[in-house]
């Protein structure tokens, strides 16, 4: 008889990580990746490139799909890519409930089955400039502002120059600059803040 395959959470992230390496191997990669501020929302992977944010969501055994039509419509509006990794006996109810946009990942054997050039670019998500520049903290937000040459001038407050850069800045200058941003970023040694990223050198091929 042969032995049922269990694929908890803990299983899924390693399959996950693997698979988001193979693809996007020169990719900054960051677990429970904040997508609104104060940590309202958090993508399980996320991948970040030069000029793309690649989430991956799981759903292990024992989760709910209930939650993927308000995470559809928060983590959409980050990421340029959205893929849903589920326990294959997930993968009925997740289909039906998928957001708008997001891939579903098949699991064959021991692995995320390769059967299409997932790379291949695609501009389904409704990217919102507000929650893009989310990710960054208020540091990052003025010297973005500056980067970008944005005239913020008597705006202060993270907000207000959230507001400014968006609505004075286009979609396609915010997005790899934001990326270069998080990229940067010392996530291993900023304070309460800190928590564990996987770089190039560092991920398991």
């Amino acid at each position: 008889m042969t032995e049922e395959r269990k694929f908890p959470a803990e299983r899924l992230r390693e399959l996950g990580m693997a698979w988001l390496r193979r693809h996007w191997p020169t990719a900054l990669i960051v677990p429970e990746f904040s997508v609104i501020s104060y940590g309202g929302g958090l993508i399980d992977l996320a991948a970040v490139t030069e000029s793309e944010l690649i989430g991956l969501e799981l759903k292990g055994e024992g989760d709910s799909s209930q939650r993927l039509a308000i995470q559809g419509l928060n983590y959409s509006a980050v990421a340029t890519k959205m893929f849903l990794l589920p326990a294959p006996p997930l993968v009925g109810v997740c289909q039906k409930k998928l957001p708008r946009g997001w891939r579903i990942l098949p699991i064959d054997g021991e692995q995320v089955r390769d059967d299409r050039d997932w790379t291949a670019p695609y501009d389904w998500l409704p990217t919102s400039p507000l929650r893009l520049l989310e990710t960054c903290w208020a540091d990052e937000l003025r010297s973005l502002a500056r980067y970008l040459r944005a005239d913020v001038m008597g705006h202060k407050g993270s907000d207000a120059l959230r507001r400014r850069i968006a609505e004075t800045i286009p979609l396609e200058k915010i997005r790899p600059a934001v990326f270069m941003v998080l990229r940067s970023r010392r996530w291993e040694t900023d304070g309460m803040r800190a928590k564990t990223v996987y770089r190039p050198s560092e991920a398991a091929a």
